[in-house]
């Protein structure tokens, strides 16, 4: 079982490198099933019902429904997003009314209800990660990849961030290993091996913010849109203008082909130690 957010969930849906297709394609054995949503946090991948997909309910299972054998988690990255930013934004990005399915919808109330935080993460976190264990699965959690590439504590707040992006995925990072400690789970070291090639820049980062990634997001979707439209493929690491290119993200969220193989590479080595256990 591979569950989290659109990081997870993929094209065509989603835009971002479909790990999970190479996850299928190199383990023929195992029946690998993809249990994300777009736009989807922690609460509400533990549950989905409480939740809507754009006016709909989310389509997806409870953990206790599920089953399987291998869980691989990677959630995080709209909880990380929701605390770095201005609450007027995250109104816009995460509880604006949309028609139709769509990305998952926090509630009109959420500030009251299920205000995103560190606390609120660790919490989801661990209630999923044991829904799964108690089903017999053998569990491991991804640590919240970075947003942007920026490594400080710095940030602007004109650009209606309210927290360094950076400390805030560290954080929830922290809490994940802890959440493993306390379940029994293993850790995949997402987070580190991103802030460890970021250490290695020798240019300027690219800096993450609402407004950055928004601006991003439809820039690379219309050049995708256009190269389709000339029947070309165009991949996600050629996405934007080359001196702007980030090196795993490439709209400052979401896995080019180099993220997309980060990942799959941490969940297949912890597979392959699994099944030769």
């Amino acid at each position: 079982i591979l569950t989290g957010d659109s990081i997870t969930h993929g094209p065509p849906h989603c835009s971002s490198a479909p790990w999970p297709q190479a996850i299928a394609e190199r383990n023929p054995a195992l029946c690998v099933e993809n249990v994300a949503w777009g736009g989807i946090m922690s609460m509400s991948l533990y549950r989905p019902a409480n939740f809507k997909g754009g006016d709909i309910t989310l389509p997806l299972p409870r953990p206790e429904d599920i089953g399987g054998d291998y869980v691989c988690v990677l959630i995080g990255t709209n909880d990380a997003m929701a605390i770095s930013q201005t609450e007027e934004h995250t109104d816009v990005a995460y509880a604006s009314p949309i028609p139709g399915p769509g990305p998952c919808r926090l509630p009109p109330d959420w500030r009251e209800k299920c205000r995103p935080s560190e606390a609120l993460y660790e919490e989801s976190l661990g209630k999923l990660v044991r829904a799964y264990k108690e089903q017999g699965a053998e569990v491991a959690v991804a640590t919240v990849p970075m947003l942007g590439e920026a490594t400080t504590e710095e940030f602007n707040e004109k650009q209606k961030v309210r927290r360094s992006p950076y400390l805030t995925c560290k954080a929830l990072g922290d809490a994940a290993r802890r959440v493993c400690a306390r379940e029994g789970c293993s850790v995949l070291p997402l987070f580190e091996c991103m802030e460890h090639s970021a250490l290695q820049l020798q240019r300027p980062p690219n800096k993450w913010s609402p407004q950055t990634f928004m601006g991003r997001m439809t820039a690379t979707g219309m050049q995708q849109q256009r190269a389709a439209e000339a029947g070309q493929l165009l991949p996600w690491e050629d996405l934007g203008a080359e001196k702007t290119r980030a090196e795993f993200l490439f709209d400052l969220v979401h896995f080019n082909e180099h993220g997309g193989a980060l990942h799959a590479a941490l969940v297949q080595t912890w597979l392959d130690s699994q099944i030769a256990a």
